[in-house]
């Protein structure tokens, strides 16, 4: 990792940039990666997935993946409060909600 952070200073590139040619892929800018439900151990819930996860990919730049994941969070705490009582808008120890829900489909269907 060092080497390649040294080459893209070198070339006056941004590190994403320099790996992008690297892989002889098409630059893309970063995509962030949301956990909005927890499960698994640390929940506190029985969901064995650890965590279901959103990634704005069509986002035309940061500020509004960012904004489009903070709309989903929002209108998700809505609809699990709304379907299964205050308790499921419990925030885990990593961020997402956290409710208290078995079928592994459920985190599924309220996401969509």
């Amino acid at each position: 990792m060092a080497c390649c952070v040294a080459a893209a200073a070198h070339k006056k590139l941004p590190l994403w940039k320099y790996l992008s040619q690297l892989a002889e892929t098409t630059p893309c800018l970063p995509v962030p990666c949301m956990n909005i439900i927890n499960g698994g151990k640390h929940a506190g819930n029985l969901l064995a997935p650890q965590e279901f996860m959103i990634a704005p990919i069509q986002a035309k730049d940061m500020k509004e993946a960012m904004k489009w994941g903070m709309e989903v969070y929002n209108e998700l705490k809505k609809l699990l409060k709304k379907n299964f009582g205050i308790g499921a808008v419990a925030v885990g120890d990593e961020g997402g909600f956290a409710p208290n829900v078995v079928d592994m489909e459920e985190p599924l269907k309220q996401i969509m």
